[in-house]
Parts: C-alpha cells; sequence; structure tokens
C-alpha cells in the first residue's frame, strides 16, 4: 500500500492546522509564527516576569497619588491597567529581598518591629507569647500577613455598614501593603549610604500611608473615614494582642499546672 505524504501549508496553524488569514489563528489564538530567540526576546521575558508589560508603574503612580480611588477603579470598572493585587504584593516582597540582600543594615529589623503594634505587647512573663512574638520579628513577611488579616478584621467591624465584604477589603490592603514594602525597600536602599536612621521616618510614613488609604477607599471627602480608618487599624492591633496574652497565658497556665 502505497503511503501518500502530505505536508502542512505554511499559512496553515501549526497547532490545529487551520487556515491562518492574520497573525493569530482564529480558531485557537495561536500565533502564525514564533518569535525568534534571541536577546530581545529574553528581555521582554524577563520584563514579562515581573509584570513590566502588565501595568507595573502604572499601578504604583496610582496607588502613591490616590490609592482609595485606584483600588475602587479596579474593583468595579477596569482591571486590564492594574497588575493583579496578590501579584503585586508578590514582586513587591521580591523587590525587597534583593534590595535587603544587597542593602542589608541592623535597623531594618527595627524599622519592621516599630511598624507593628503587635511588637509592642509586652510579653515578658508568658514565654510562649514571647516565643510567638520572637519568631513574627525573625519572620517578619508572616507576620505581615497575620496583621493584615487582624486589620482586615478591623476594618470589616468599623466600616461595617459600607457593604464592602472581606475579600474586598484583602484587595485593599495587598495593594497598600505593596507599596508599604516598596517604601521600606527604597528606605533600605538610601539607609545603607546616610548616618540618619531614615527606617524610623519610614516606620511613621507607612503607618499614615495605610490610614490615609483607608480613608480615602471608603470616603476621602469625610473626616470621619480617616477616624474610623485609625480606629480600625488600633483595633486590629487589640484583637491579636488580646489573641496572644489568651495563648500565653492559658499555656503558661497549663505548664504550672502540669509541674
Amino acid at each position: 500500500m502505497k503511503i501518500i505524504k502530505t505536508h502542512m501549508h505554511e499559512n496553515n496553524c501549526k497547532k490545529c492546522n487551520k487556515t491562518i488569514h492574520e497573525n493569530f489563528c482564529s480558531h485557537c489564538g495561536c500565533p502564525k509564527s514564533l518569535q525568534k530567540i534571541d536577546w530581545r526576546f529574553i528581555l521582554h521575558d524577563i520584563g514579562d516576569a515581573f509584570f513590566v508589560n502588565r501595568g507595573l508603574f502604572f499601578t504604583i503612580r496610582r496607588l502613591l497619588t490616590k490609592p482609595g480611588d485606584a483600588v475602587k477603579y479596579y474593583i468595579s470598572k477596569e482591571r486590564t491597567q492594574y497588575i493583579s493585587p496578590v501579584k503585586f504584593l508578590v514582586i513587591c516582597s521580591i523587590i525587597f529581598a534583593i534590595c535587603n540582600y544587597f542593602f542589608h543594615t541592623d535597623h531594618v529589623e527595627h524599622a519592621i518591629h516599630n511598624n507593628n503594634p503587635f511588637f509592642y505587647i509586652e510579653a515578658s512573663e508568658w514565654l510562649l507569647t514571647a516565643s510567638i512574638l520572637n519568631w513574627m520579628k525573625d519572620n517578619f513577611a508572616v507576620s505581615g500577613l497575620i496583621t493584615g488579616i487582624f486589620i482586615a478584621l478591623g476594618i470589616k467591624i468599623i466600616f461595617r455598614k459600607s457593604g464592602y465584604n472581606l475579600l474586598t477589603i484583602f484587595i485593599l490592603l495587598c495593594y497598600i501593603g505593596g507599596i508599604m514594602v516598596l517604601m521600606l525597600s527604597l528606605a533600605t536602599i538610601v539607609q545603607r549610604f546616610i548616618q540618619v536612621n531614615i527606617l524610623k521616618i519610614f516606620a511613621s510614613g507607612s503607618i499614615l500611608y495605610l490610614i490615609w488609604s483607608i480613608g480615602m477607599f471608603f470616603d476621602k471627602k469625610k473626616v470621619l473615614s480617616y477616624v474610623k480608618a485609625i480606629l480600625s487599624y488600633f483595633l486590629g492591633a487589640t484583637m491579636f494582642g488580646i489573641l496572644i496574652f489568651l495563648i500565653g497565658l492559658s499555656s503558661d497556665f497549663i505548664v504550672k499546672w502540669i509541674s
């Protein structure tokens, strides 16, 4: 039996073999021709990995100037110009990790601790409580996530009449947290070259940014909105403090009871 060999036409899709009339296949979306692998391709791939082509700088600029409006626009109107909140937080964390690796100073941990109200809790009398807080100090990325959870609960309680659910508040805090991490990254670089402890300024400035962003998100024209933002922040800190206090108190009571 004679086998007849057929050759794919050069205008046919390499994936589904449908005829391509333009640059992409109308059937499966596959491109007519693949880009040549060269330095331009590699640089584009790196840029895409860091979301440069997906609105990184646009997202940062909007969050620095009008954070509340930017997040509301992302939630209710149009999202293609912005990086998604979780991706934004991840890439900002990567940037900080790189900056901290090359420009690390002894002031970084102090600024992180001062920036987190949960670390003001006096835990010297409760061994387990002290151990938990010390672990969080050494793992500030995780502690930041835990901080965000309690602040989100605080926001949900204080702004309960706003109609926003916890997931929406989570999106807001991801964007705010990303900018705060970038601020810390910049401060880490500057701190490496100057004598003044600029990271102390960051610790206060980032909290003000957090409160300003939350207040703007809910109602930027009302002073009460910013007052509620302050209450939300400290309510979250208080709830976390009570939880850690109860854990430490109960655990030490059990240890003393057993011994």
